[in-house]
Order: C-alpha cells, then sequence, then structure tokens
C-alpha cells in the first residue's frame, strides 16, 4: 500500500509524467456503425424503475439504429462518474506516495488537499487490491475495475464519495453537464446517442431541453420483482427501491412516450420508440 504522509499544497509534477499520465484518460463510447452519411442524429432518454427493461431497449435500439445504416452511442450518465474513479485509480496506482497522489488530484481535479485526503482513505482499499493484482496504470478502465467480484462494493464506495461528496458539491449538475456536452459532441458528427438511465428531475430535464425524446418504461411490482430475481437471483435492500434515484420521476409529466413493458416485449418497446422519432 502506498505509505501515508498527510497533503500539503500541490508539488510541481514532471513533466515527463504529467504527460504520461493525461494519456490516461479513457473513452467508453459505443460505436455501433461506420457507415458514411447519416439523415438525422437523434437523442433518445430512457426512464424507469429497476427491471423495466432500459438498458435492453437501449442495446436493441443501438442496433435498429446500425441496420438502418445510421451510427449510435450508448451512453450512460454513470459513464462520466465511473471513468473519472477509473482515472483516479490509475493515478493511485502510478503514484510514488500518497503525496504525490494527492498533487495529481487537487491539481486535476480542483478540489481541497482536505478533500483529497477523504477521498485518499474511501479508494485506499481498492487501491490496495488493484496494487495485489499487480494491474498497471494503463490497463485501468471503468470495465477493469469490475473485474473482480470482491472490488465491486469498494468501487461503489468511492463512486459515491466521488459523485455526490465531490463532483455534486462542486456542481449540482455536474454529470447532467457531462452527458450533454457529450451527446451534443456526437450529434454534431451525426452520431444518435442513446442514454439509458435517466432518474432524475434534472436528468430529464436536459433530454427535453436538447429536442431529445424521452421514453419512461413502466413495469408492474410484481413483474419488476420477478425480473430482478432472475436477474440477479436475488432482491436489492428494500431501501433501494424508495431512493431518489428510483421516485424522483414518479410524478414527472414532461414524457414524450410512456411504454407498459409487462405487456410489451422489448422489441415491441423498440419499435414504438422508433416510430416516435420518425415524428421529430
Amino acid at each position: 500500500s502506498l505509505r501515508i504522509r498527510p497533503c500539503t499544497q500541490p508539488s510541481t509534477i514532471h513533466k515527463n509524467r504529467t504527460l504520461m499520465l493525461e494519456e490516461l484518460r479513457k473513452s467508453s463510447q459505443i460505436p455501433v456503425s461506420n457507415t458514411e452519411g447519416v439523415c438525422k442524429a437523434y437523442l433518445v432518454g430512457i426512464s424507469g424503475k429497476m427491471g423495466s427493461g432500459k438498458d435492453t431497449v437501449a442495446s436493441l435500439l443501438a442496433e435498429r439504429f446500425s441496420q438502418s445504416g445510421e451510427k449510435a452511442v450508448i451512453r450512460s450518465l454513470a459513464d462520466s462518474l465511473k471513468e473519472e474513479v477509473a482515472r483516479l485509480a490509475a493515478y493511485a496506482i502510478i503514484s510514488q506516495n500518497e503525496q504525490e497522489l494527492c498533487d495529481l488530484v487537487t491539481s486535476w481535479s480542483g478540489i481541497s488537499s482536505i478533500q483529497a485526503q477523504e477521498l485518499l482513505k474511501v479508494m485506499h482499499q481498492l487501491v490496495v487490491s488493484l496494487l495485489e493484482q499487480r494491474v498497471e496504470s494503463n490497463e485501468v478502465t471503468a470495465e477493469l475495475l469490475y473485474r473482480n467480484p470482491a472490488d465491486k462494493p469498494l468501487v461503489r464506495e468511492v463512486l459515491k464519495f466521488w459523485g455526490n461528496d465531490v463532483r455534486r458539491a462542486q456542481n449540482p449538475d455536474y454529470w447532467v453537464d457531462m452527458a450533454a456536452g457529450y451527446a451534443e459532441d456526437q450529434r454534431s458528427m451525426g452520431v444518435s446517442c442513446v442514454i439509458p438511465d435517466v432518474r432524475r428531475k434534472n436528468e430529464a430535464g436536459f433530454i427535453k431541453d436538447a429536442g431529445g425524446l424521452l421514453v419512461r418504461l413502466n413495469v408492474s411490482e410484481q413483474e419488476q420483482m420477478r425480473r430482478l430475481l432472475s436477474r440477479d437471483n436475488k432482491l436489492s435492500d428494500r431501501s433501494a427501491f424508495s431512493h431518489i434515484t428510483e421516485t424522483d420521476l414518479d410524478d414527472y409529466n414532461r414524457f414524450d412516450l410512456i411504454l407498459n413493458t409487462d405487456s410489451m416485449s422489448p422489441k415491441e418497446v423498440t419499435d414504438a420508440i422508433m416510430c416516435e422519432l420518425t415524428k421529430k
């Protein structure tokens, strides 16, 4: 593990090391088609409770775009958060001690030294695990962080701290702004963007303000339980079902399309969304 010493003000970092660290940024873009020429680039936001089929429908939509000779990407609102945590993990691996890691994090993210100290405490077990697995800094991606099942709870703790206590404290719309910028860049290149995890009112508002199609997938409680048991072999803690990310859009009234996934197959849901897109 890293040797701990108190964080002070950021020190000068060697240029070669900084250049190497800058290469650690990874892209989680999922290319669907390289076909030249797209008539129109769409933005689709999908909302729904756990087990409503959001990811399944997003994948089918991407396939449908590809079959039409168009380009599309699936981009979760959480992807930017996972990429930043992967970058933090890479910084931790390449740092020779905690002082250097503190310097790297504060100079990159703009957080205070006190926040950096808290982050190091939250990250400690995850970093130790990655070092024990002999993971190299240039190997760290969001996907790699989930490779070892034992690391998943550790990753979740870092995601919660970095996502809420750090970035949302800096700007409540930080992650929405990141997704909005990504979607705008993709659409400017003729690439449609499907966002399968719209859970909060500000996230839904971004889809609407950007001229996107906002879809709500409804599922009954009985069918939800059946799907979650089939998928995970267990049910989440009851508190997960009442969390704000599950309930914030229950009374939202700006959806363009509301579909009942109890009575519709994923293909039928996809057909309905594609039909609605032709009207935009």
